[in-house]
């Protein structure tokens, strides 16, 4: 999403067009889901990918005449047929998609452009979860294909995400409804070596980094590019508010400091608390936080993760925060982790019950969806 919003402000500022392609419906194995979105430039460039490359080419000769014409369009796509005949692809995704294929015009349609770069802007800083829909198809003047419509709460009760068929101010409209949730937000609590690759990951899965440390020589901005660096002072750790949901790490390499982000963190909304270092280090400050009279519950400890990270064997720093992001990815989604392979069902589905586990030798499909 931010490749697609940076490339729509250069395209605003440089007053070229460009055509944003947005995955309406999918039915059956795809690889992605609806509301991916890639933008296509004037010379052919494409930001963004709505598929593994099965239709990107062909995609972008559709975005040239919606870029003549200014007029948006829809396109399908169907790979059920396993010989491909159609498309002559040979990709085995068994799955069809439909896409509406938008233009971006800054210069005829300024204010349709704009409204679209404030929209994607909405979607990067949102803190908090928002319903919004966008025409698709009309048949009123007041309303045009890639309009962007905010529902009400009733409204967004009355239609879940997707392709819906609404009664809007009077006038039956077509509409692809989708719920904007916040990027997931990283908190890393030390800035020392080992938290430069963590950060560097987070930024390239387009998290929401901040880096808080209370030593300034180790705050320079260019160790985590695209991170929001906080200096504190050493007793300050536990100021920094935390986001509901927020993954936090603790890797501040300073025995009293983490024993203060456990206890703050623990009684923060965060949905994943992880420790740097081994076992016993973790044990050891929360029997002194009891000790102490601080009572945390079982759900609370399930949320705290020492030793921190999935077992890959990791041993690099860069390893080691693969690991970290991996398993804080998985936690946040309501997953297990379990290889791909050994699990049936849905593999894109949002919902947090657990996988089936498939039987030996059975693979849950193509295109890992």
């Amino acid at each position: 999403m931010l490749n697609i919003l940076s490339a729509l402000q250069e395209c605003w500022k440089a007053g070229s067009k460009a055509a944003l392609a947005t995955i309406l419906s999918v039915d059956g194995s795809t690889y992605q889901r609806e509301g991916a979105r890639c933008l296509v430039l004037e010379d052919g460039q494409i930001v963004g990918v709505v598929s593994g490359g099965c239709v990107e080419a062909d995609l972008a000769l559709h975005a040239q005449s919606v870029l003549e014409t200014g007029e948006a369009k829809q396109v399908s796509y169907d790979f059920r047929n396993e010989a491909d005949e159609v498309w002559g692809l040979g990709v085995g995704c068994n799955g069809a998609l439909t896409l509406l294929i938008q233009c971006f015009d800054p210069v005829a349609n300024r204010a349709g452009a704009e409204e679209l770069i404030l929209e994607f802007t909405r979607k990067v800083e949102t803190l908090e979860t928002y319903t919004v829909a966008t025409v698709v198809t009309s048949h009123s003047e007041r309303f045009r294909p890639g309009q962007i419509l905010y529902l009400t709460p009733d409204e967004t009760m009355a239609n879940a995400p997707g392709l819906v068929e609404l009664n809007y101010s009077g006038v039956f409209i077509q509409v692809f409804v989708e719920v904007v949730t916040p990027r997931p937000q990283l908190y890393v609590f030390g800035a020392g070596p080992d938290a430069a690759p963590l950060t560097k990951i987070g930024t390239f899965l387009e998290w929401r980094v901040r880096v808080i440390d209370h030593r300034p020589t180790l705050l320079a901005p260019h160790r985590f590019p695209g991170a929001e660096v906080i200096g504190v002072r050493r007793t300050e750790y536990t100021n920094i508010p935390i986001y509901a949901g927020a993954v936090a790490v603790v890797m501040t390499h300073n025995y009293e400091i983490d024993r203060q982000l456990v206890s703050h963190l623990l009684k923060s909304k965060a949905s994943y608390v992880g420790v740097l270092g081994p076992r016993k280090r973790t044990d050891k400050i929360l029997t002194e936080l009891a000790d102490q009279g601080e009572r945390f519950s079982p759900e609370d400890i399930k949320r705290l993760y020492a030793p921190i990270g999935l077992n890959l064997g990791a041993e690099s720093p860069e390893e080691i925060a693969l690991a970290i992001v991996a398993e804080a990815q998985a936690q946040t989604s309501g997953r297990d982790a379990l290889p791909l392979r050994s699990v049936t069902g849905p593999l894109h589905s949002r919902s947090n019950a657990p996988f089936t586990v498939a039987p030996e030798g059975v693979s849950p499909g193509a295109c890992n969806s």
